[in-house]
């Protein structure tokens, strides 16, 4: 059976389209992701998913790697081993020399 909807062409000159990635059922996902400050490991092999709409909180000790985390996530630090996406896009980080001032 034919479809009933007949294809319309795209307009002469008119770029073609790109099919669209697949999305990420992720709001943020850190997959292996390694950071160490000087003489410390911090972070090591961590893996988070969360879904949209997710609410998580994040505990722990003094010292344990919350901040760090959370500056990973939000791009202000870029991980030295795995990857952080944000909504299925991976977060390149903010180099270490233009931190400061990134917020203003």
């Amino acid at each position: 059976m034919a479809d009933p909807v007949p294809a319309v062409p795209a307009p002469a000159g008119a770029p073609a389209s790109r099919p669209s990635p697949p999305r990420s059922p992720y709001a943020l996902e850190m997959d292996r992701v390694r950071f160490a400050r000087p003489g410390r490991l911090v972070l090591d092999e961590v893996v988070l998913r969360i879904a949209p709409g997710e609410l998580v909180a994040l505990v722990g000790l003094n010292g344990c790697g919350k901040s760090t985390l959370l500056q990973l996530a939000s791009g202000v630090l870029g991980p030295q081993a795995g990857a952080v996406r944000v909504g299925g896009k991976t977060s390149p980080g903010c180099p270490a020399g233009r931190r400061r001032g990134r917020w203003r």
